[in-house]
């Protein structure tokens, strides 16, 4: 039913946004993000957690647990690689703070073969095909945010 679906996506941004600081809520909320985007009604979900604020939660998740465990980087990056899908076209307001935060996750975990993995990943996703995807991450590039 489309309310359920609806109640769950606003309760799962809803905590995640009410504890921010909880490394163990934020992990959740990140998976949770992860196994909607990767459910067979996907392009669907997408969309709505987008329209949710969904990308920002992770964002902010990413940056406020900047020094915590390698977990919450690897489901951050694989997060928004699938939040920002090339087959999902109902949005794409990939900005700069999104890919910064993929590069800082794969910055801070060089060593961890699953932040890495799903970091390049998210960077495939977040500029393939797209113009203006591609223009952000040129911008981050220029900026000294990713290196090339």
């Amino acid at each position: 039913p489309p309310d359920l679906v609806e109640g769950t996506l606003s309760t799962v941004v809803g905590v995640a946004k009410s504890h921010e600081r909880s490394v163990a809520v934020q992990t959740e909320a990140l998976k949770a993000v992860v196994n909607m985007c990767s459910s067979a009604q996907a392009n669907a979900l997408r969309g709505k957690l987008l329209l949710l604020g969904a990308h920002t939660l992770v964002k902010n998740a990413m940056n406020v647990h900047l020094n915590d465990d390698a977990t919450l980087y690897a489901l951050g990056c694989q997060a928004l690689g699938l939040l920002f899908s090339e087959s999902d076209r109902t949005l794409q307001a990939v900005t700069e703070e999104e890919i910064d935060a993929i590069s800082m996750a794969m910055q801070m975990h060089p060593q961890n073969p699953s932040v890495q993995s799903r970091g390049c990943r998210a960077l495939q996703n977040l500029t393939s095909g797209s113009i203006w995807n591609e223009r952000v991450a040129l911008g981050a590039e220029h900026s000294g945010t990713v290196e090339a």
